[in-house]
């Protein structure tokens, strides 16, 4: 074992890999997965979609403000599920 890892070279050039392998998790970490991404209205096309919240019961919900079309994902508890909910019509 310690055979291969003096093969690796010096110790910086091993601090160096580990830290550019770190940068690299953080920025995968860092973007946004499939479920996190929003589609397009599922009607219109349209990417003209808009996060609302009920001021008066605090639910979310997905808007498309392309007239005539006006979807709506329909009222959800969180944001998440309002996103969810819009994505799993298109």
């Amino acid at each position: 074992m310690k055979q291969k890892i003096n093969n690796l070279g010096s110790s910086s050039r091993i601090k160096n890999i580990l830290h550019e392998l770190n940068d690299r998790v953080i920025k995968l970490e860092q973007s946004p997965t499939n479920e996190d991404i929003l589609l397009p209205c599922p009607f219109c096309g349209s990417m003209d979609v808009q996060l609302h919240m009920n001021k008066f019961s605090y639910d979310y919900y997905y808007h498309c403000t392309n007239s005539p079309c006006l979807a709506s994902s329909g009222s959800k508890r969180t944001a998440q599920l309002a996103l969810d909910a819009w994505n799993g019509r298109a």
